[in-house]
């Protein structure tokens, strides 16, 4: 195994402190469009820092379940995952380049897969 790419560590561990902080605000001082953002970012990325540390090549890999079935390859411990909580219903940003989840219901499936992928991911990889 290769060693930790540590820009990518820092990113997820980054966004996991920030959606944290966020969340643990009252629910009406809560900025959503932040916290859903930044939690399908860090999803992303902790996904990517697995591969990388498994040193797996994922350059032309452009979507989360493109990412998922790759790691899914490397442990099929991945397919207990619910992927599927970042499909929901989302709004556009106004240019379109990205949806947004604004319910309370759908930001905490998100920010719930990605603490469950964070745990087990670094336990895998050593981190």
């Amino acid at each position: 195994m290769k060693q930790v790419n540590q820009q990518l560590l820092e990113s997820v561990n980054g966004a996991y402190d920030m959606i944290t902080h966020e969340l643990s605000k009252p629910q009406e001082d809560v900025v959503s469009i932040s916290v859903c953002g930044a939690s399908k970012n860090a999803i992303t990325n902790i996904l990517r820092l697995y591969l990388d540390a498994k040193g797996v090549d994922y350059s032309k890999v452009l979507t989360v379940n493109e990412l998922a079935k790759m790691c899914n390859a490397q442990n099929q411990k991945f397919s207990s995952f619910n992927f599927g909580v970042m499909n929901c219903k989302c709004e556009p940003t106004e240019d379109h380049s990205m949806s947004y989840c604004l319910g309370e219901d759908s930001i905490d499936a998100c920010y719930k897969l990605l603490s469950e992928l964070k745990d087990f991911i670094y336990e895998d990889i050593g981190v």
